[in-house]
């Protein structure tokens, strides 16, 4: 026959990772957040080649290709970032759902032990 003392033992030890594993489910949570609510556009501030031309008195092909590279690049590294975020969110899901998953064999772990709690000796 199972020992009180054990079972007891065992339920402190399950409280406590339990307690830990929803901690930590609950800071990727607010990771995962406030990872999706960034916007990762880049905005070109000079708008376009007529805008630099106006403002800054700026004209003709050379800066005209200088703007339409700045242009691209900026594209380019929000697609990087894009695809960076992405990544993170994904490998965020899967520590959550790996998390959620612990927690539910925990939570069936100590209804176990509390049914094993009934029928120890002391």
């Amino acid at each position: 026959m199972v020992k009180k003392a054990d079972v007891l033992s065992k339920i402190a030890t399950a409280t406590s990772l339990l307690a830990s594993k929803k901690s930590e489910l609950s800071a990727f949570l607010e990771a995962k957040s406030a990872l999706s609510n960034v916007d990762t556009v880049i905005e070109y501030v000079l708008v376009s080649h007529s805008h630099i031309k106006e403002s800054y008195s700026l004209a003709g092909t050379p800066y005209l290709n200088e703007t339409t590279r700045e242009e691209e690049h900026l594209k380019e590294v929000t697609n990087e970032l894009d695809i960076k975020r992405d990544e993170i969110m994904l490998k965020l899901d899967i520590k959550i759902n790996q998390l959620n998953m612990d927690i539910s064999d925990l939570n069936t772990q100590l209804k176990w032990l509390q049914l094993d709690l009934r029928y120890a000796e002391d």
